[in-house]
């Protein structure tokens, strides 16, 4: 993914991230802090995969845990509302997982988010 305009976007490659040491088995590959909209900035949590094909529901469990991180640790304590749950892949996806990704929610402050699946090489203006 491309990120636009570094000055109001941040990414956090998870896998450093001292906040997701709790359960490092079930957790997104990144988180982005998107502020290129000042009046209505949003977080989007990425799962990247090559291809997606079974296991739809720990896809689900990655992004949940990140949006459960991001509500519940004090690194990201920034007043943000919205959230994007995504997942890209490279080579393709199994249609029927999909469906199941696209009929999920992840939860976050109080909401349920649609879960985006998206080939990889779009810019951040690009989704949702």
């Amino acid at each position: 993914m491309r990120l636009e305009d570094p000055d109001k976007v941040v990414c956090i490659d998870v896998d450093r991230c001292t906040a997701f040491s709790s359960n490092p088995e079930k957790k997104p590959d990144y988180i982005i802090l998107d502020a290129r909209d000042l009046a209505s900035p949003r977080w989007v949590v990425v799962e990247m995969k090559v291809q997606i094909r079974g296991h739809p529901d720990e896809i689900v469990k990655q992004l949940q845990e990140g949006a459960r991180v991001i509500a519940e640790d004090r690194q990201f304590a920034v007043e943000v509302s919205r959230l994007v749950p995504l997942v890209l892949h490279e080579k393709g996806a199994h249609s029927q997982d999909v469906k199941s990704l696209q009929k999920a929610r992840v939860n976050f402050k109080g909401k349920s988010w649609p879960i985006l699946v998206l080939r990889c090489g779009l810019s951040i203006g690009e989704v949702g």
